[in-house]
């Protein structure tokens, strides 16, 4: 009997070769040298500004093809920086010793300047950019997953980049209203929808920019009232609003209409005697007062 010892086992077929065979006798497979390295050839589309093993110190700087010296494992990670961003490949040794690094971008659209995070098994690290409006991401092919985020709302996708892909965030930025009422706000309704009710001195909202109608309800000890106002909301605003009371004695029973002027809604109470009314500070009104038999009395009344 004849011993035979350290032979070189192929990595891909698991062959046991002489130890001076450089080429599995099996299937001609280049084998690993004296310590134990193999040679991985890495092709890229793109000039890297480094092309590192990892777990080695072999690397090659500003170049597009290099040859590297990697462990005689089934697979290794090898680190290309590109822009100086890092990438992570895994390129399996056991199907070839070439590895073949394809480069594609991700353009990045927000309709408003947003934060962007973006994930993938090929980065070696999240790549986050702040307050983006148009970017462009050169990357390995592969599946990403970017996460958009702007004014507490996020949107996620997912995009597989084998060339050129384009990718836009519907998110918006919100801007901020504050209403401040020197009297109780009761509720608030807004482009004449549900009433949101409040019941403080003081009303928060936020919504992207736009038109809005905002009908407010406020209440005092000696009556209530109401004030309508539109608002091209592009910007964080802030309404402060002081009311006064219009005290309105009438002889005999009477139905009263109570108009701001250009609001589109209108107070209406019939009432026996006096009554008071409660309305905001410099806004023209429009008082018109009907009794039972007809008569009509219509006085224009502005609140300082």
């Amino acid at each position: 009997l004849v011993e035979v010892a350290d032979n070189k086992i192929c990595p891909k077929c698991s062959f046991p070769n002489p130890i001076e065979a450089i080429y599995c006798r099996e299937c001609g497979t280049k084998l690993p040298d004296a310590n134990g390295n193999l040679e991985l050839t890495v092709y890229s589309s793109e000039i890297c500004d480094r092309i590192l093993a990892v777990e080695t110190n072999s690397y090659q700087t500003n170049t597009s093809k290099c040859v590297l010296k990697v462990p005689a494992k089934k697979s290794v990670d090898i680190l290309l920086q590109c822009g100086g961003k890092p990438f992570r490949i895994t390129t399996d040794l056991t199907k070839s010793n070439i590895l073949n690094v394809n480069w594609g971008t991700i353009e990045i659209r927000c309709t408003d300047s947003c934060q962007v995070r973006m994930t993938g098994r090929n980065m070696d690290t999240p790549l986050i950019r702040q307050n983006v409006s148009m970017d462009i991401v050169k990357v390995p092919y592969g599946v990403y997953i970017l996460r958009f985020e702007l004014d507490g709302e996020t949107e996620e996708m997912t995009v597989n980049v084998h060339g050129k892909t384009k990718v836009e965030s519907n998110l918006q930025r919100k801007y901020k209203l504050i209403i401040k009422s020197a009297v109780k706000i009761d509720r608030v309704t807004i482009d004449n929808g549900n009433a949101v009710d409040v019941q403080s001195n003081k009303f928060l909202w936020r919504n992207t920019q736009g038109t809005y109608t905002f009908r407010i309800y406020a209440t005092s000890i000696n009556g209530s009232g109401s004030y309508e106002t539109t608002i091209n909301l592009n910007k964080d605003t802030m309404i402060e609003l002081q009311w006064c009371h219009i005290n309105v004695k009438t002889n005999g029973q009477a139905t009263a209409i109570f108009r701001q002027d250009a609001a589109s809604s209108q107070t209406r109470i019939t009432h026996n005697g006096s009554f008071s009314l409660l309305a905001v500070r410099g806004i023209k009104h429009e008082l018109q007062l009907t009794k039972p038999h007809g008569e009509t009395h219509k006085e224009i009344i502005t609140p300082k």
